[in-house]
């Protein structure tokens, strides 16, 4: 672990709790998308459009370094392709087909260009990870 400084003047070694809490409150979602680089910039900002356009009230926030929304999905760039990841609770075989990941309880659809995004698609596996808790 890397030393912290804490005021006045003493260190400690951080938890991963103490890390995560640090990483979480480390800029805002805006800030987080304008800093990718092209294309991954746009494909995130359009993620965010269509989760903010089908919930409007869904908590948005900054968790473990990535925009969160809720605790059912978040939105995370990568070298070469953004991950819109999911809880797949209650999903079927058909709503896994396209997932990335093997995860026994969140899976990843990996994108890689603005024209892959399916608006119609995400909206319903939205709808589905969403729903099962009500809200």
């Amino acid at each position: 672990p890397i030393p912290v400084p804490m005021p006045p003047n003493q260190w400690f070694m951080p938890s991963f709790d103490n890390l995560y809490a640090l990483m979480a409150t480390k800029g805002s979602v805006i800030d987080y998308i304008e800093r990718q680089p092209m294309p991954q910039r746009e494909i995130c900002s359009r993620l965010r459009d269509i989760i903010l356009g089908a919930y409007p009230r869904i908590e948005e926030r900054m968790k473990l370094g990535v925009p969160y929304y809720g605790d059912d999905f978040y939105i995370l760039s990568l070298k070469d392709h953004v991950n819109l990841g999911l809880s797949i609770q209650g999903f079927d075989e058909g709503d896994l087909k396209d997932l990335k990941g093997t995860g026994k309880t969140s899976r990843n659809l990996e994108i890689r260009s603005v024209d892959e995004i399916d608006g119609s698609r995400i909206i319903m596996l939205l709808a589905k990870v969403h729903g099962k808790r009500g809200t």
